[in-house]
């Protein structure tokens, strides 16, 4: 399969549901209501860097002890020691954002955006990815595209003809195995993160089933992805963006330790 589909739920939805891509109530800042928890308790801040980044050497004893790091035990790796941040909530800041422009001023809060707009009576811009759209509706389905986009990238690999380096993502490894590893893992944590559908209290996992239960109950489908739900499709296109992203980041340090871990023991055999 195709990494995760390259996001095909946007297709999946409009077959099965009828519904186009605007079809949500444009609210543009519904988007940044939803936050998918990415940043569990993170702990193990023995073994974090001073820079706040997880310390592959230290934390590969945890990877050699435990075998993949469990994610759900043990935050995955993800350090927040001695006031720094942890690493999968750097990553997601990274992630495409919308911002609004009223006149002149720019903010990235669209509270402040509507205040300003009123005050000026002016109407409010949205700006995704360098692009201007005039309404929230077009700027909401622009942001989701541009965020699968860029989370369809994280774990896309390639090698440099120059530097010999092989990539995955913008991060670059000397040894192409290991790389291989660290995408793989990636990839295959990135394809376990879907979307379920509720009817009621009926949760259901396939999206033609949901709707013809939909229409049976004469009620709405949910879309549930993780603990988010939604009746939007682009805000639940959204939604599983950001957990795969998640999911994906926490999966790449698990494996950068490991592989760590391996030449760190080869080295030391050798």
């Amino acid at each position: 399969m195709n990494m995760i589909a390259k996001m095909s739920f946007a297709g999946v939805v409009a077959a099965a549901f009828g519904v186009s891509a605007m079809a949500c109530p444009p609210d543009a800042s519904a988007t940044h209501k939803v936050s998918v928890k990415t940043a569990e308790t993170c702990k193990l801040s023995k073994v974090a860097k001073k820079d706040g980044s997880c310390n592959a050497t230290k934390l590969s004893q945890v990877a050699k002890k435990d075998g993949p790091c469990n994610a759900s035990k043990k935050a995955s790796l993800l350090v927040k020691a001695e006031g720094k941040q942890c690493p999968v909530s750097v990553a997601m800041k990274a992630l495409p954002a919308m911002t609004y422009q009223v006149g002149a001023e720019k903010t990235s809060c669209s509270v402040t955006a509507g205040k300003w707009a009123a005050e000026h009576d002016e109407a409010t811009a949205y700006v995704v990815a360098g692009k201007t759209y005039k309404t929230a509706q077009l700027a909401k389905v622009a942001h989701v595209e541009a965020t699968e986009q860029f989370v369809n990238g994280l774990v896309d690999s390639h090698k440099c003809p120059v530097s010999g380096k092989t990539f995955v993502g913008k991060k670059s490894y000397q040894c192409p195995v290991s790389a291989g590893h660290i995408a793989k893992a990636g990839k295959e944590a990135m394809e376990k993160v879907v979307i379920t559908y509720k009817v009621g209290t009926k949760e259901i996992c396939c999206p033609d089933m949901a709707k013809d239960f939909a229409k049976s109950a004469k009620k709405p489908v949910t879309f549930v992805v993780g603990n988010e739900e939604t009746s939007c499709n682009v805000t639940a296109r959204m939604n599983l963006a950001k957990a795969k992203y998640a999911a994906g980041v926490k999966a790449i340090l698990a494996a950068e330790a490991q592989e760590e871990a391996k030449a760190e023991k080869i080295s030391k055999a050798g």
